[in-house]
Formats: C-alpha cells, sequence, structure tokens
C-alpha cells in the first residue's frame, strides 16, 4: 500500500500545505496532491495516532467536535463503495505512537500535526497540514 500522503508535497519552503480528498469519489481534489488517488482510509478517531491496517490505511486522531468527548468513524473501502458519515469537524493528529510512520511515509517530522476537517454532506475531507 502506497502511503496515503505524497513526499513531493513536503517542501520545506511551505509551511502550510492545503488538500481536498473526496471521499464519496475517490478523487483528489485542490492543487496540492497530499492523498494518492488508490489509497483508502479507514479511521476511528482516537488518540492513538496513525496505523496501517491490513489493505487499508487506519487514520487515527483526537477528534475535536461538539465536546471532548465526542468520536467518530470515517471509513473508505478500496474501491471507494463504502462511506460512512461523520460530523464536519475538526481533529488533531499527533506524532505519538505515529511518529514513525509518518517518517517513513517522509510526510511529517516528530512534533507535527495534521488538522482535519470533514464536511459530511459533501463527502470531503481537509487536511492542513502543518510543520512544525
Amino acid at each position: 500500500m502506497p502511503c496515503a500522503i505524497a513526499r513531493h508535497t513536503m517542501s520545506p519552503r511551505h509551511r502550510w500545505h492545503y488538500k481536498t480528498y473526496n471521499l464519496k469519489t475517490n478523487k483528489i481534489m485542490g492543487r496540492l496532491k497530499t492523498l494518492e488517488t488508490n489509497a483508502s482510509l479507514a479511521g476511528g478517531y482516537t488518540s492513538e495516532g496513525l496505523q496501517k491496517e491490513g489493505p487499508r490505511m487506519t487514520l487515527m486522531a483526537s477528534f475535536r467536535g461538539l465536546s471532548e468527548a465526542t468520536t467518530a468513524r470515517l471509513e473508505q473501502s478500496v474501491d471507494g463503495t463504502s462511506y460512512n458519515e461523520i460530523p464536519g469537524s475538526e481533529a488533531t493528529i499527533s506524532a505519538g505512537t505515529s511518529e514513525q510512520m509518518w517518517n517513513d511515509c517522509g510526510m511529517l517530522p516528530e512534533g507535527s500535526y495534521v488538522r482535519v476537517s470533514v464536511d459530511a454532506v459533501s463527502g470531503t475531507l481537509y487536511l492542513i497540514k502543518m510543520l512544525s
């Protein structure tokens, strides 16, 4: 399974990287190709970081929504046929246990984080990467 976020987006000349990814159509949107079109996402929003799970990429994050206790699940099958809506909000992905995988994929240095916003109506996942 290829890394979900491409190496070439991590140019040191850019502090912020903006990316939209439509989970319903499995298509890349926007100018920066931070997600590969053949990458699928599945996620339980917890504080355990990012991990690889079989043929899918699992995105784990601390979810900030209506309350600290808010949790949600986002699933995208490999062929793009499965989609579970989650409330539009933000999540913070900390390096934590995912630090090695981030580095292996050439994505984020230690201490960096990604802010994730999801529009459940349009199925668009917004990724905003901030370099530490």
